[in-house]
């Protein structure tokens, strides 16, 4: 930094050393560049400006992750299946039916109780609250019973459409 200013060179130097191993993403780019306007005008001049300008802009991201992990919901990869919904009707088809209860009866007791919620519409954090446990944890059940229940499903629309 030169002259108690920043040139626009320097700065976009910096932003591109601070989102070096990250993905290309234009939100990311907005947060990076949203940290470099936050340190330019709360730096103090008493230490380097490019070291600390950096941390800005790596906590700005790091609070951007956190945002976007809060706010995403989990499909657990039922997309991924590709099912058609007027093949697989389990209200019209009782293989289907048998099947998706059958594997509903299969999975483990919590990740069962951990599905019910969500499949009745409850977030995340209200399925672990509901469940006495943390949203991690209601997460990772809720994840691993989409997972067993996709193979489930994906078995008996290979069957099905041979």
């Amino acid at each position: 930094m030169s002259g108690g200013g920043i040139s626009s060179a320097e700065a976009t130097a910096i932003v591109k050393r601070a989102l070096r191993y990250r993905r290309r993403d234009p939100e990311l780019e907005a947060a990076a560049w949203n940290g470099m306007r936050l340190a330019i005008t709360r730096w103090d001049g008493a230490r380097p400006f490019e070291p600390w300008a950096r941390s800005v802009i790596r906590g700005n991201l790091a609070n951007q992750y956190r945002a976007w992990r809060k706010t995403r919901t989990t499909t657990g990869g039922l997309d991924d299946a590709a099912l058609d919904a007027t093949t697989l009707d389990a209200e019209r088809d009782p293989v289907l039916r048998r099947t998706v209860l059958r594997a509903l009866q299969d999975l483990p007791p919590r990740q069962a109780e951990a599905m019910m919620h969500f499949a009745n519409g409850l977030t995340e954090a209200e399925t672990g609250a509901e469940m006495g446990v943390c949203r991690a944890t209601a997460h990772s059940w809720i994840r691993r019973a989409t997972l067993r229940l996709q193979r489930s499903l994906r078995t008996v629309y290979k069957e099905m459409n041979r």
